[in-house]
């Protein structure tokens, strides 16, 4: 790379006409450089970006920070590179925010063969404060690296093809190294060819693609292992086989619960096949694990035929609100209202609670309520909830 060297500009408090400032200098140095930055262009915007604006009206004007160009010797010259701004404000707690180039989206316009310098610089200025930037700084230039290694193979190992497959897939590094590498290749030959954790991978890699509807999962490890990333749409691609073995597929969502920190979500329930979707233990499982999903399976019982049916039968019933109770009580939450009391009858709501155990569940670890606190919070709740639903109905 060619010899280069970096200027800062100092955020500085305006001063009076004729002192000179850093505003000065950082106009002087690039109003004949041919860049399409604002700094480029104008004293005055120089002058906002390092010492703010006079009277702010809005919140997006420009805080003042400090300015680092990077200039490159070309010709005998030195021709501006790319700057950063470095800002911290204070919206009730102290940020520290970098832009690139005048914008925030991210590393527009630097050439990714100046961020060994970029990461140096950051470094050299705060690591701790700019860690973020550097690890993503890093990562992106590693890639780049890496893509460039693989250009001289034609022949590649697993780990050599997940990883083009995966940047394939990303929109921040260079295509010309990806697409040729990759756009005329078999994924189905890849897939069959890798090992049970490298199909996993290819499959999360490439989820909710057309590549990924060519692939078909007939192993439970592989489809294990997906849902431990808290993804459950290899269901879609299941075998025959493993679609038909329910105690599996209460397995595999009660894998899916554990990796998944706020519990099953409405989204990831939309892979599951329609048979199980009114099914009292599947749909247990998923209101003892939590997640804001009532409303979700009260659309799929009433919008079925056969679910329908089920919600006239009261053990039915006890099930689904008994896992909801006590899913809650594990997680320290007393009962709250929710959809599922209104799809029974008022001949189940009449005396449901006496059917219901609400424990035993452990002593919840983070809430202020013990267990026993909580069963009883929720059975008092519950009578209140079914109590305003009769009176509705009875008044409707």
């Amino acid at each position: 790379m060619e010899f280069g060297i970096w200027k800062k500009y100092e955020k500085t408090n305006r001063k009076l006409n004729g002192e000179r400032a850093s505003y000065h200098d950082l106009y002087d140095d690039l109003k004949n450089s041919r860049r399409s930055w604002e700094i480029a262009q104008s004293l005055d915007e120089c002058k906002e970006q390092l010492c703010g604006v006079d009277f702010r009206t809005s919140g997006v004007e420009p805080e003042a920070g400090d300015i680092y160009v990077y200039y490159a010797l070309m010709n005998r010259r030195l021709i501006p590179i790319f700057y950063f701004k470095i800002t911290q404000f204070d919206d009730g707690k102290i940020n520290h925010f970098i832009e690139y180039n005048g914008g925030q989206d991210g590393y527009v316009g630097i050439p990714i063969q100046y961020f060994p310098e970029l990461i140096r610089k950051l470094k050299e200025i705060d690591p701790e404060k700019n860690k973020k930037e550097i690890v993503e700084l890093e990562r992106r230039y590693n890639n780049y690296q890496r893509l460039l290694e693989l250009q001289s193979k034609t022949e590649y190992t697993e780990a050599d093809l997940l990883f083009l497959y995966e940047m394939y897939m990303k929109i921040d590094v260079n295509r010309n190294l990806v697409v040729p590498k990759i756009q005329n290749r078999n994924i189905e030959d890849d897939y069959e060819r890798f090992s049970e954790q490298g199909k996993a991978k290819l499959f999360l890699i490439v989820q909710g693609t057309e590549w990924a509807n060519r692939l078909s999962i007939s192993s439970k490890k592989v489809m294990t292992l997906i849902a431990a990333k808290e993804c459950l749409k290899c269901l879609h691609h299941a075998s025959l086989e493993i679609l038909q073995d329910k105690n599996y597929i209460m397995e595999l969502l009660q894998t899916f619960c554990e990796s998944d920190p706020i519990g099953l979500q409405s989204e990831q329930l939309n892979n599951l096949p329609e048979c199980y979707r009114i099914d009292s233990d599947i749909i247990s499982l998923i209101l003892y694990n939590g997640g804001l999903v009532t409303d979700k399976i009260s659309g799929w019982l009433e919008n079925s035929i056969a679910g329908k049916e089920k919600l006239k039968s009261p053990e039915f019933a006890y099930k689904l609100v008994e896992a909801f109770i006590r899913g809650g009580i594990r997680k320290g939450e007393a009962y709250y209202e929710n959809e599922l009391l209104w799809m029974f009858s008022n001949e189940i709501l009449e005396d449901i609670e006496k059917h219901i155990m609400f424990g035993p569940e452990p002593n919840p670890q983070k809430s202020l309520w013990s267990g026993e606190d909580l069963k009883q919070a929720s059975y008092h709740k519950l009578l209140n909830h079914k109590a305003k639903i009769l009176q509705y109905r009875k008044q409707s």
